[in-house]
């Protein structure tokens, strides 16, 4: 089973970018399905991983679902600070 999964990695179209201190790498798989991964520039550690699969439905043809999945880590909650008023910091 490790075999497979190295392999589907190797054979999925990549795309890394540098960006607010991350690096950013987008998998797409040949089923469609997509994984996206964040590390932290400076320690290369893990903070997001998530998915998207491909939608079941046969007429959705290398279409995917809107939501991703978070295996690692977590989603950050749009800010509008006009309608919240005072927010908790997100780093508590």
């Amino acid at each position: 089973m490790a075999n497979t999964w190295i392999e589907k990695l190797r054979s999925a179209q990549k795309t890394c970018l540098l960006q607010d201190g991350r690096k950013k790498v987008h998998f797409t798989f040949s089923d469609g399905g997509e994984m996206a991964e964040e590390y932290d520039v400076r320690t290369d550690e893990l903070l997001v991983r998530k998915w998207r699969k491909k939608l079941s439905n046969s007429f959705a043809t290398k279409q995917t679902s809107e939501q991703w999945e978070y295996e690692i880590g977590e989603q950050l909650a749009p800010r509008n600070l006009e309608s919240a008023g005072l927010m908790e910091s997100l780093s508590n």
